[in-house]
């Protein structure tokens, strides 16, 4: 039994700041022992995200600390942030004690720590040795946290920064919109409706030509008056400003609506919501679901379920019921929590099965999940850990996509965004 003599385990501090590089701006992490030294102790150190997602910002946190009879010296947490090429901002985590043994917590078992965002430079580079075809290894301070990029892709993106640096004396700059997201809304050669004033783009991946666009307007050069990315097939995009939204108050849904979110406006799909109740709470906007009697049915994209498309879905649920989401009637495409694996169907039968191990949070933690189905192939993303299997079949999606299909789940819902092309 842990006795006062043993000691009170605590962070130093409330607060540690590190830049992307690993380069510390306040002491590095570490646990003291105070207020006695008598025996052994130990304790676990953890990380839970807040801003920063573990495995793609930062390395995997989960550290056991321990001292020896006598011992009073501070231990250190083993930190390992991983730097991009990306501006995303700062970043946050929550630091916590856990299964401590022979000694006390302190009163506050946590601590923050914040990852400064600090860009990697840009490395002049001999284009002229390099083919489209060859991968750039982009490396930070820590070894062993690279990425690679196509250096085409680079050199589309390096090209549009020259030109958006070049000063202009014919035209005026189009004003930089307010924060956003770009939702397609045509097809090469494909017609398009939009709202006054509104800002519609023509092109494809990082390469763009952007005009102001009243009414209907044609996804082609000729509306847009030159090919941004010639020999490549390219799409329309409307930019659909941010706006806060109200606080809702809390209804039961039993009728047919169109969800509140600008993808799917623009796409046209159709919601049914069944004993679905929308609410708000300190991790947000959700909708909150009953085992054995709720359901939320999108209709509108059936289609495309053989084809390729995203979706995105953020939630906590209490894992101990099945069959989050699901294609209808075939129950195929299901997402669903294995204990605490996420798991995701894309056929029939166990080999058809991708896994995520020890993925699942729980009623109190929200997961975000990515679902990508592209040239054939099924991807899942839960938190930012990925595994992927090839489509082995097609599927009968005539009733559209269910969430809390079958048994439905005790849970909350969060976010959700469904992307075709």
């Amino acid at each position: 039994m842990p006795t006062t003599t043993a000691g009170i385990l605590q962070f130093s501090q409330p607060i540690y700041k590190i830049t992307e590089s690993g380069e510390w701006l306040t002491e590095q992490v570490q646990v003291l022992r105070k207020d006695g030294a008598t025996g052994n102790v130990s304790v676990k150190v953890t990380a839970k995200t807040e801003t920063a997602t573990v495995g793609k910002d930062i390395d995997k946190i989960n550290q056991v600390l321990t001292w020896v009879d006598g011992d009073v010296t501070p231990k250190f947490v083993n930190i390992k942030p991983i730097q991009d090429m990306y501006t995303e901002g700062d970043e946050f985590l929550t630091l916590s004690l856990s299964s401590i043994k022979g000694a006390k917590y302190a009163p506050v078992k946590t601590a923050q720590l914040v990852i400064y965002d600090q860009a990697l430079p840009v490395t002049v580079l001999q284009a002229s040795a390099i083919k489209d075809s060859d991968i750039i290894s982009i490396y930070n301070s820590v070894p062993g946290n690279n990425t690679g990029v196509k250096f085409g892709d680079f050199k589309n993106w390096l090209y549009q920064e020259i030109i958006a640096s070049l000063p202009t004396t014919s035209t005026t700059p189009t004003p930089t919109p307010p924060a956003g997201s770009w939702v397609q809304v045509a097809g090469e050669g494909g017609a398009f409706t939009v709202g006054e004033s509104q800002h519609v783009r023509y092109g494809r991946n990082n390469t763009w030509i952007e005009k102001t666009v009243s009414g209907s307007g044609t996804c082609d050069v000729a509306f847009f008056g030159s090919d941004p990315l010639y020999g490549v097939v390219k799409v329309c995009e409307v930019f659909i400003p941010s706006t806060p939204a109200p606080t809702p108050t809390p209804t039961l849904f039993d009728k047919s609506y169109q969800l509140n979110m600008a993808t799917m406006l623009a796409n046209g799909l159709s919601i049914l919501a069944n004993n679905v109740t929308a609410g708000i709470d300190s991790l947000g906007e959700h909708l909150s679901f009953v085992k054995r009697s709720s359901s939320l049915t999108i209709k509108g994209i059936e289609e495309n379920f053989n084809s390729d498309f995203a979706i995105e879905i953020k939630l906590a649920i209490d894992p101990q019921y099945s069959n989050i989401m699901g294609v209808e009637p075939d129950g195929l495409l299901n997402l669903r929590p294995d204990g605490s694996n996420w798991c995701f169907d894309v056929g029939v039968g166990q080999n058809n099965v991708i896994t995520i191990p020890n993925s699942v949070s729980g009623i109190n933690s929200p997961d975000t999940i990515k679902i990508i189905r592209s040239n054939n192939v099924v991807t899942l993303d839960v938190n930012g850990v990925l595994a992927s299997k090839p489509v082995t079949q097609t599927y009968n999606t005539a009733n559209g996509l269910v969430i809390g299909n079958f048994q439905s789940f005790d849970g909350k819902l969060y976010g959700l965004k469904i992307f075709t092309w």
